[in-house]
């Protein structure tokens, strides 16, 4: 358990309040890797797949805060739950409905960061929680069949540099919010203290209605293509760099909520605890889309922030969690989350060639080159062999589509 006692900061009249009397000190749990579990959001499809399984086919990682607990071994792996302050056996922050007084169960944990490119297109989220919510496994399968009512809401902003986003004229701006209920638990096959891992692999780019969106619009243009883009919700692009660092400010606030669980089913759950992003530790060399602006501090929020657009949600405080200490029985957890981000940097460039197969020089004809060209973009993730629907997918369409452009010719 952590010793380490968090610290609450009321910034809205810009001056640090002193801590809460209370303590909200976080607990730290160990966690066993259960599964990957893939979720369309836009069909409901959940596919089952071994841990540490390779994505699907699709776009390269933009931003990635993947890290692990530096501290643990084996297979084990840390995770943060809120403290038990009402003694009702389930952290305060994502226990279940939030009542808008602190501590209150179902609040929102919001991090914030900063974003390598402006315009990014984001169609596929990777995110790590822990649980020891009681489930079943009718299905023998080894992974929770999903426990009604156990719900994750995850959203993500722009405009957002932390310590409630209350800069006049630059408040966070939500973009989107994603909800995925019935999460699988805990089989209860553990060893005590212990809670069941799972990674989520969130699919926004297939089927539709997409949920694929913009993170940094800098020019108001939805690139997109689905409206959840700072510059279609809020009708003005939505780059801003509030810390002066080079980089664009955006957020994702985390709520786990349980409230529709009957009390004596519930059980805690939290976010899996990733290791300190700056430097790369583990990184060789450092992967272009490694996490920046990040420290070991959250916003709390009550009743919100929600989407769509919410500037100013019920602000609770910032609270710093003291970095990261091994010793045995008191680990301190580092804030960050386990969360993976992949699209594709700034808007898709228009297409020099006569039609989309039309992809090495020269240009104007449709010859070898050009396979060649497209066969290198598709083994590389590019944005220019992504040429057939499910925009934001590789797969074989795309091959049939350029196999198609190509005998088509040029004019």
């Amino acid at each position: 358990m952590s010793t380490a006692t968090t610290l609450r900061i009321a910034l809205a009249t810009g001056l640090a309040q002193p801590a809460l009397a209370q303590d909200t000190t976080p607990r730290f749990t160990r966690g066993v890797p259960v599964a990957q579990i893939h979720v369309n959001l836009a069909t409901g499809e959940r596919t089952i797949r071994p841990w540490n399984s390779q994505p699907r086919s699709g776009s390269p990682p933009v931003w990635i805060n993947d890290n692990t607990d530096p501290c643990l071994t084996g297979i084990t792996i840390g995770f943060v739950d809120e403290a038990d302050t009402d003694g009702d056996g389930i952290g305060d922050i994502f226990g279940g409905a939030c009542d808008a007084t602190f501590p209150c169960e179902g609040n929102w944990t919001n991090f914030w960061a900063d974003l390598h490119d402006p315009d990014t297109v984001i169609d596929r989220v990777h995110f790590m929680y822990g649980t020891g919510v009681p489930d079943v496994d009718l299905d023998s399968d080894g992974v929770g069949d999903g426990v009604p009512g156990l719900t994750l809401y995850l959203n993500f902003a722009d405009h957002d540099d932390g310590f409630g986003a209350h800069v006049p004229g630059y408040e966070r701006q939500c973009i989107i919010e994603l909800e995925i209920t019935d999460l699988p638990g805990d089989l209860g096959n553990l060893p005590p203290g212990f809670g069941a891992v799972y990674e989520l692999v969130i699919d926004l780019a297939k089927d539709s209605p997409s949920l694929v969106f913009e993170l940094g619009d800098s020019d108001g243009i939805d690139d997109a293509g689905t409206g959840y883009s700072g510059g279609a919700i809020y009708g003005e692009p939505t780059y801003v760099d509030l810390d002066s660092n080079g980089h664009h400010d955006f957020s994702w606030g985390v709520r786990f909520d349980q409230s529709a669980i009957p009390q004596a089913q519930r059980g805690f759950v939290g976010f899996v605890s990733s290791a300190d992003k700056y430097g790369n530790p583990g990184d060789t060399p450092p992967h272009p889309a490694d996490a920046i602006g990040l420290f070991d501090s959250a916003d709390n929020y009550a009743n919100g922030p929600s989407c769509p657009p919410d500037h100013l949600a019920d602000y609770i405080g910032t609270f710093f969690f003291a970095g990261f200490t091994c010793y045995p029985g008191s680990e301190v957890p580092f804030l960050s989350t386990h969360l993976e981000l992949y699209g594709h940097p700034g808007p898709v460039p228009p297409h020099p060639g006569c039609n989309p197969a039309d992809c090495a020089e020269p240009l104007g004809v449709l010859d070898f080159p050009d396979v060649i060209a497209f066969l290198t973009a598709y083994g590389n993730q590019g944005v220019y062999a992504d040429i057939a629907e499910p925009i934001g997918s590789l797969d074989f369409a795309d091959v049939i589509a350029f196999l198609t452009y190509f005998g088509q010719g040029c004019p």
